[in-house]
């Protein structure tokens, strides 16, 4: 069995790895590289991997590993060479196949992913990932009814698989059949009643659909799993606009606001829901904020332009800011809510 010099973590420059020289199998090493791989540290498992193939060219788990670490890093032609290096030793893998046709989806080469990937699910029709890359890349060749099925199939295989899920509810949604995303959706969360995705999924979707009301139970739901996660914050303090509880959507503002206070768009939302709730000089305050922290930012605006009675109209940046400094009239008038119903 080939060796491998110093410890991996050393190989990959890992702080206070360097005084360890024990020496590592290859196997060994790519086995540390995937643990680096898995726990985000792309760049320290292919400075493994390459450390490992400088030794042993054609170490298979060690280009497998550089191509995958390759994807994570966005560095695409390097994945394509490694997949291409074992396709060359094995043209009949078909794990190697959909990595590659992964690959080249991310390039633009559809033709040649979908060629690659297409072999890929022949050999090895049971890895929900190569249909959901195959999907992927139908859906970018304007094939959508097969891609939509393709999808589907790796739902089918792996119902945990959760890029072919959201996948799936899109392009259901793309294709005008919201009922049939939402019936995944729904057997999503039956299966795993804490599936925060899927819950935030089921939200966006009725938020999407003009169905505010519907979005509020499943992203209360998300929330009650995940307080301080900013996505469900914002989409429910939409939904919760949208149906007229201007209260409660203000304590999900407030919220965010508390938690990244230099966010402009943040500070835009709090101030459309103090003005519903007709506190307009903290509302004022809010739009301000917003503007401090980034001059264009057009929400906070339109949200000033609103509570000051200031003329909405024009984009242009300069305009914008000498409307916004321009004197002001204050306007009272209740702005109009929605009729959806809002379910506790």
């Amino acid at each position: 069995m080939t060796e491998i010099e110093g410890t991996a973590a050393a190989v990959a420059g890992s702080k206070g790895a360097s005084s360890d020289s024990r020496t590592l199998t290859a196997d060994e090493a790519v086995a540390v590289a995937e643990a680096h791989l898995r726990a985000g540290r792309a760049e320290d498992a292919a400075a493994i991997c390459r450390h490992v193939l400088g030794v042993h060219a054609m170490h298979r788990p060690a280009l497998n590993m550089l191509g995958g670490a390759a994807l994570v890093g966005r560095r695409y032609d390097e994945a394509e060479a490694c997949f291409r290096r074992l396709l060359d030793d094995e043209p009949e893998d078909g794990l190697t196949l959909a990595n590659l046709g992964a690959a080249l989806l991310h390039v633009g080469r559809n033709d040649e992913a979908e060629a690659a990937l297409a072999h890929a699910v022949r050999l090895r029709p049971d890895v929900a990932p190569a249909h959901n890359h195959l999907g992927e890349v139908l859906k970018a060749l304007n094939r959508f009814d097969e891609a939509t099925a393709a999808f589907e199939r790796s739902v089918k295989i792996d119902p945990k698989f959760r890029p072919a899920l959201f996948n799936l509810v899109q392009s259901l949604k793309d294709l005008g059949r919201p009922d049939l995303a939402a019936v995944r959706l729904y057997e999503a969360i039956e299966r795993d009643p804490a599936d925060v995705g899927a819950l935030v999924a089921m939200g966006k979707l009725f938020l999407d659909t003009n169905f505010a009301g519907r979005a509020v139970e499943p992203l209360e739901r998300a929330r009650a799993l995940a307080p301080d996660d900013m996505e469900v914050l914002r989409l429910l303090g939409d939904a919760l606009t949208e149906c007229g509880a201007a209260d409660r959507a203000h304590a999900c503002f407030s919220r965010m606001v508390d938690l990244k206070p230099r966010v402009p768009r943040f500070h835009a939302r709090l101030a459309g829901s103090l003005s519903t709730l007709g506190r307009f000089d903290e509302a004022e305050a809010a739009a301000r904020r917003a503007l401090a922290l980034r001059s264009t930012a057009v929400g906070a605006y339109y949200q000033l332009a609103y509570i000051c009675d200031l003329d909405p109209e024009g984009s242009e940046v300069r305009r914008m800011l000498d409307m916004v400094a321009g004197p002001r009239t204050r306007n009272t008038a209740p702005p109009t809510r929605s009729t959806s119903a809002c379910y506790r």
